[in-house]
């Protein structure tokens, strides 16, 4: 007989008795419900068996037996279920730190890239605005008749001489060879000097656009240095010039213009003083000498002051560029040291974010 049975029994017999007081079913003596030790456990047995039934639980062993499968079936979906969701997880974890990983290298590689174009670009910025202190490094300026004369007899000066003659000492021993030639004899040289000219002009108008700037811009650039400069001292015929000029035009100006029609006066009057100049005796041309001697120690001291002064501006620039330079590359540092501190705490987040899941998977284990 099962326990569903004998409760049944047991409340069919309760409704069978009859009614006491307060309608409560009256129990006979020795019915064994209510009465006594045996009574009582009877009753504890009644109420542990209805407790059983109405909670599902088994009072077989066949049931037990059953009933214990089961919980052990769910135990393990429930661990295998707890150790699917700690490898998802795990994974979602992974994948988020890989993709993070990602954007911060892809973020760091644009970075660089942004740098190094800048960098590329100011290289290029740079390139272009350097100017070169001559134009003759563009296009070749002509010889000039005198240039054309020590080209064509510096083979036979060399010839001539004992041993080998340095540029300087040949253009030394050519000097005076030119200076003893007649007009005629300078005339072949001063052709190849105009035909040479000629060419220049050609050639400077067939230049593309971006060099004939850059000639534009070394003219500029020379002729805002020479007014940055010191004076130049003069020589003692400058000195000459300058003192009698004005008076010299005034008095024979007007019969140099009708002795040469056609002819500029200042020409005319550089040539006429040039051959007073030479007329003069030595004792004439002391106040001018002396002149030129006070001249050119102001200007080689200005000069020296000048230089220093360039010097210290030059050491200040580039002491400049060099702090630059160093703050640059701490900037860098710091940037780096910052995104190395970063990657170490996402490190860590992560490892404390998979600590408590293995910890669970342990514990369903």
């Amino acid at each position: 007989m099962s326990a569903a049975d004998v409760v049944a029994q047991s409340s069919n017999a309760a409704k069978k008795l009859p009614k006491g007081r307060k309608g409560a079913p009256r129990r006979p003596k020795g019915s064994g419900v209510g009465h006594g030790k045996k009574g009582a456990g009877v009753a504890k047995v009644r109420e542990k068996v209805s407790t059983h039934v109405k909670k599902g639980h088994a009072t077989t062993p066949a049931a037990k037996k059953k009933q214990r499968e089961a919980a052990a079936k769910k135990v393990a979906a429930e661990k295998i279920r707890a150790k699917a969701k700690a490898d998802r997880e795990k994974a979602r974890a992974k994948a988020r730190a890989h993709t993070k990983a990602e954007k911060e290298k892809a973020k760091l590689k644009a970075v660089r890239a942004r740098v190094k174009a800048k960098a590329d670009k100011l290289k290029a910025k740079a390139k272009q605005s350097v100017i070169p202190k001559r134009t003759s490094t563009i296009l070749a300026h002509p010889p000039t008749a005198w240039m054309c004369f020590c080209n064509a007899n510096r083979q036979k000066v060399q010839d001539q001489a004992e041993g080998q003659l340095k540029f300087g000492e040949v253009s030394k021993i050519l000097g005076p060879m030119w200076r003893q030639l007649s007009a005629e004899e300078k005339r072949p040289y001063e052709l190849q000097h105009q035909q040479a000219k000629r060419q220049y002009k050609l050639d400077l108008a067939s230049l593309p656009e971006d060099k004939k700037a850059m000639i534009r811009k070394i003219k500029r650039k020379r002729r805002a240095e020479k007014r940055k400069e010191p004076a130049k001292n003069l020589s003692p015929y400058m000195w000459y010039v300058s003192s009698n000029r004005q008076e010299l035009k005034d008095q024979y100006g007007e019969e140099l213009k009708r002795a040469n029609p056609g002819k500029t006066l200042f020409n005319l009057m550089g040539k006429f003083m040039g051959q007073k100049w030479s007329q003069m005796s030595d004792a004439d041309k002391a106040p001018y000498v002396k002149k030129a001697e006070f001249d050119k120690a102001r200007y080689e001291h200005e000069m020296k002051e000048w230089r220093e002064k360039k010097a210290a501006e030059k050491a200040e620039l580039k002491r400049q560029r060099d702090q630059a330079k160093q703050e640059q590359e701490a900037k860098r540092a710091h940037k780096q040291r910052v995104a190395e501190l970063k990657a170490q705490q996402q490190q860590q987040q992560q490892m404390q974010m998979q600590e408590p899941q293995a910890v669970a998977v342990m514990d369903c284990d």
